[in-house]
């Protein structure tokens, strides 16, 4: 049983790393964080003035009341409008973006008291005209919980051509980011590593409390790690980890009788 054991587990060993941030997209059309998730503060960015932000901050409040600040260091809002050329959520208004000046944008999380080691549990976005060149990186405190880019954004999203829209027929969907259990996120870096842009909107907030993981997997093939653990499926609960050990021991069981049926034919 021994034996069974760590076969299985080693088909799990993604999806049970330490300090991992799980991503999940949405379907097509929709735009905002699943109701599953719980309270949520989204932010469209609609009152946002057009070019740099400096220091750009939104209020949030957990399920106590306690007050948090989520405080984008150089924040460029931007509307194509060019005959309805647009990156924002449902292809329409003002978003968040990274071009030519501002390559980086760091996105980080305290609370009102001034507590810098607060974070946020969730986060979500709508991620329009997805780029290879589009770099993400999370973390909780000085610790790296993923740093990736999109490799394949096709294959990412399982070729789903419902997916595809916008004036420029590029990819795009609402992602989820969750906190692995016993994590938080201080701090998100969005980061425009080449030419064109890191376009998003609806940038979604839920402070560290308990959420319901929602959403679809992501391809991995898609990916490009390159730090941290970034999990494209939910992490299994205790009792399906059971039921996997169970059915690994199961068809080890039916090997063994097979082997032996075998052998007594054999002989």
């Amino acid at each position: 049983m021994g034996a069974i054991s760590m076969a299985a587990m080693s088909g799990l060993s993604t999806t049970n790393a330490a300090s991992a941030v799980t991503i999940t997209y949405e379907n097509p059309n929709i735009y905002s964080a699943s109701a599953a998730i719980g309270p949520t503060k989204q932010v469209d960015f609609e009152a946002a003035t057009l070019g740099n932000n400096s220091n750009y901050s939104i209020n949030l409040t957990d399920a106590a009341g306690n007050g948090y600040i989520a405080t984008y260091d150089s924040l460029q809002v931007s509307n194509y409008g060019d005959n309805g050329k647009t990156a924002g959520a449902g292809y329409a208004g003002q978003f968040a973006s990274n071009i030519g000046s501002v390559p980086t944008t760091n996105l980080t999380f305290a609370t009102t008291a001034g507590n810098n080691a607060a974070g946020i549990k969730y986060f979500g976005m709508f991620y329009s005209s997805l780029d290879s060149l589009n770099q993400l990186t999370f973390y909780d405190g000085s610790n790296i919980l993923a740093k990736f880019m999109f490799s394949n954004i096709p294959q990412l999203l399982h070729y789903d051509s419902a997916l595809v829209g916008g004036p420029y027929n590029q990819y795009g969907a609402f992602f989820n980011f969750y906190a692995d259990a016993g994590e938080q996120i201080t701090k998100i870096n969005f980061t425009q590593t080449g030419g064109g842009g890191f376009e998003s909107d609806n940038h979604t907030f839920r402070v560290p409390d308990a959420v319901s993981i929602s959403g679809n997997e992501v391809d991995p093939a898609g990916l490009s790690v390159t730090a941290g653990t970034l999990r494209t499926q939910k992490i299994p609960e205790p009792g399906d980890l059971v039921g996997t050990l169970l059915g690994g021991a199961a068809v080890w069981g039916l090997k063994r009788q097979l082997r032996k049926k075998k052998l007594a034919t054999t002989d």
